[in-house]
């Protein structure tokens, strides 16, 4: 009778620190790849009165703000944004805090803040003709 000698494969062989390394840079990569995706997909359209905010990849969620009774518009930029020329934009409504509204990673956030102010000086400007007459 011939002895018979069985090899087995150890699953520590297929384990590299290679693998390890590339892990821990695909998984960041892959959620990043996601954000930039979401974000891509927001939209902030301003028409008239009204603020409107798409945002959603498969499922679609539209916000529609009115712009009336503006108190303010405030910017915040980090040191990246500021470098990168984006930041969040939040418009003070009379009325409550549950009326403001931020609209994050704007591109050009100072460029939305004069229009915004202009357009808040254009109704104010109506509104005292109005008052006049």
């Amino acid at each position: 009778m011939e002895q018979e000698y069985v090899v087995t494969k150890s699953a520590w062989s297929v384990f590299s620190i290679w693998y390890v390394l590339l892990c821990w840079l695909i998984v960041p990569l892959i959620i990043w790849v996601a954000k930039i995706i979401v974000v891509k997909n927001e939209k902030i359209v301003i028409r008239g009165r009204k603020v409107v905010l798409t945002s959603g990849v498969l499922s679609k969620k539209e916000d529609e703000r009115v712009l009336t009774n503006v108190l303010g518009v405030v910017i915040n930029q980090s040191v990246w944004g500021r470098i990168c020329r984006f930041g969040t934009v939040k418009v003070n409504v009379i009325g409550g805090s549950g009326l403001d509204f931020e609209m994050n990673g704007v591109k050009n956030p100072r460029e939305l803040k004069g229009y915004l102010e202009q357009y808040v000086a254009s109704v104010t400007a109506q509104n005292q003709m109005i008052v006049d007459c």
